[in-house]
C-alpha cells in the first residue's frame, strides 16, 4: 500500500496546499483508524514527517479531550470525578 501511495502521490498533500514541494514519507489515514477511518486507499494520503507529526499531535489531543468527557445515563455529558489518591505508598 505504501509504495502504491507514494507512486501515486509522491508529494506531501498538506505542503502542496501551501505551494510547498516536499516529498511524502509517511502514509497517513485522512480519518484516523481510532475515529472510524478505513484502512484502504480511499482513506490514505502522503505526508512529510513534519506534517504527519503535527497531524498526529492534533489527533492525540482530540482523543485526550474526548476522554475527559463521559456519557452519563440520560444523555447528559459530565466530567469524570477526580481519582482519589492514597498517599505514603
Amino acid at each position: 500500500m505504501r509504495a502504491e501511495l507514494f507512486a501515486r502521490e509522491p508529494l506531501c498533500v498538506k505542503c502542496l496546499e501551501a505551494d510547498v514541494y516536499t516529498l511524502a514519507t509517511q502514509r497517513d489515514h485522512v480519518i484516523p483508524l481510532a475515529e472510524g477511518g478505513r484502512d484502504d486507499q480511499t482513506n490514505e494520503q502522503g505526508l512529510c514527517e513534519s506534517c504527519h507529526e503535527a497531524k498526529s499531535l492534533a489527533e492525540a489531543l482530540r482523543g485526550a479531550a474526548r476522554g475527559r468527557v463521559v456519557q452519563n445515563f440520560g444523555g447528559r455529558q459530565r466530567k469524570p470525578r477526580p481519582q482519589s489518591r492514597i498517599y505514603g505508598e
